[in-house]
């Protein structure tokens, strides 16, 4: 998945709540205070694991809008 970071020189503030959850294995922050959450292209969002299992073996479609995508 394509995931897009900011230049060291930008400043993004975080935007992390304790609600936040992946949408595709429905884990939360609130349990899991180590969760990533990745933003794809079409900005949909899913954790860290869940792209890594999704995507190792290759591009795949995006669950939510089936566009395809690479890790």
């Amino acid at each position: 998945m394509e995931v897009f970071a900011p230049a060291k020189s930008q400043s993004i503030p975080a935007c992390r709540t304790e609600d936040d959850s992946c949408p595709q294995c429905k884990s939360g922050r609130y349990l899991n205070r180590n969760m990533k959450l990745l933003a794809s292209p079409c900005y949909h969002r899913m954790c860290e694991e869940c792209v890594s299992n999704r995507f190792d073996a290759g591009p795949a479609p995006c669950p939510e809008c089936h566009r395809f995508l690479r890790k």
